[in-house]
């Protein structure tokens, strides 16, 4: 849903614009997200919250008036299921890495870059993991939104409305039905929507 919908229309939003990062790491977080905001394609092997959050300084202070910058972490999940699964043990350097990105959110909300926005895309089913990083508590509709499962008319009208995602009508309704003869004949999830988003881009691209 991010890369179908959420990211493309912010990009083509009318000036000043949305600069959006979709990043995706589950071994390093804090470096993808260090190596995405360079512009010069040089990176450090040591990456600390305090250089971070000194980098997002820098771009935001290059903003034009009015232009913001979304980071979406996708999938966040994925960093702290690599890490509490039965069979992984941390060591100190998975502790640490853990610690540094706990103090890079802390660092971030007190001295908030102006014009910068971290989004957080999980599953709601492993909020006690990402409860490790000791975030604010969660408010609807200020810091949180839940994405709940679509009727299929809100689905199909989602996938409709995809920047740059067109769907022949008789093959959208043809997967609909096969999406709901394998999940569920009444809702669609957000994560079936998000697969079926990108398996319809593959056919259609």
């Amino acid at each position: 849903m991010i890369n179908a919908y959420l990211a493309p229309a912010l990009e083509k939003e009318n000036p000043p614009k949305t600069n959006v990062y979709v990043l995706r790491s589950y071994k390093d977080p804090l470096k993808i997200l260090y190596d995405a905001l360079r512009e010069d394609n040089e990176s450090e092997e040591n990456i600390t919250e305090s250089i971070v959050h000194t980098e997002l300084i820098r771009i935001s202070n290059s903003l034009k008036p009015g232009e913001r910058i979304l980071i979406i972490l996708d999938q966040f999940e994925e960093f702290f299921l690599l890490r509490n699964s039965p069979q992984a043990e941390l060591d100190e350097k998975e502790i640490k890495s853990i610690e540094e990105l706990k103090k890079f959110f802390r660092h971030f909300i007190n001295d908030t870059p102006s014009g910068v926005t971290i989004l957080l895309s999980y599953r709601d089913d492993f909020q006690q993991l990402i409860d490790q990083l000791e975030l604010p508590a969660r408010s609807e509709h200020i810091n949180f939104e839940q994405v709940n499962p679509l009727s299929f008319d809100q689905a199909a009208k989602f996938l409709k409305s995809c920047p740059g995602l067109k769907i022949p009508e008789d093959q959208l309704d043809r997967t609909l039905k096969e999406a709901a003869s394998l999940d569920s004949p009444v809702m669609m999830r957000p994560i079936v929507l998000n697969l079926l988003g990108i398996t319809l881009q593959q056919m259609v691209g």
